[in-house]
């Protein structure tokens, strides 16, 4: 009988058998297929976006398994470079131990020793021949520095102020534009579930 269960003294109002919603659209919910106009649009569309995908990749000079944001035009030549990694550090330690070092950490409530290990993380990400393209996020080198977020927004402060910093762009979430150039560049973001 339908509508009924074993056991159940209320049986069902209507069928429990599930239901097909696939087979049973009317013709009005189906989707119509595209003109061939409409689908020459999308291939133009298409064929534009991958255009500008691949310049943005190739003047924004993208390098490593890292997608950057590009940097305006003429913003590397007023940005100095260091002479190694191991003389710039040293340099961020002598200038941390200063009088003025030393008040910057106390302005910013960090201490020095923590400036200087976020530093050191910077100079491990950044590009070996100049310093520069550090394009990791906060929290990566927070974790990477065993800090939190707000602390490398601080240490960073104290690193700009002492003249050994250069913010170059500000890091923000991508355009759409953007993020397709950066999986042109890398590949697809993989998620990896802990």
């Amino acid at each position: 009988m339908t509508g009924t269960s074993q056991g159940n003294a209320h049986p069902e109002p209507a069928s429990t058998l599930p239901h097909n919603t696939i087979l049973d659209r009317s013709p009005s919910t189906r989707h119509t297929p595209i003109s061939d106009d409409e689908w020459a649009h999308a291939v133009q569309q298409a064929t534009e976006n991958v255009t500008r995908i691949e310049t943005l990749n190739r003047t924004s000079n993208q390098r490593g398994n890292s997608w950057s944001l590009p940097i305006p035009d003429g913003t590397y030549s007023r940005t100095p470079t260091w002479t190694s990694r191991t003389h710039w550090q040293h340099q961020v330690r002598t200038l941390l131990n200063s009088p003025t070092g030393t008040k910057l950490c106390t302005n910013h409530t960090i201490s020095t020793e923590v400036v200087f290990a976020v530093a050191v993380i910077h100079a491990s990400l950044a590009e070996s021949a100049t310093g520069r393209s550090v394009t990791a996020s906060r929290e990566t080198i927070a974790h990477r520095a065993g800090v939190s977020a707000s602390t490398v927004k601080r240490a960073r402060r104290v690193l700009t102020a002492l003249g050994v910093a250069v913010e170059l762009v500000r890091g923000r979430y991508l355009s759409r534009l953007e993020a397709m150039a950066a999986e042109s560049h890398h590949g697809p973001l993989s998620v990896t579930i802990r």
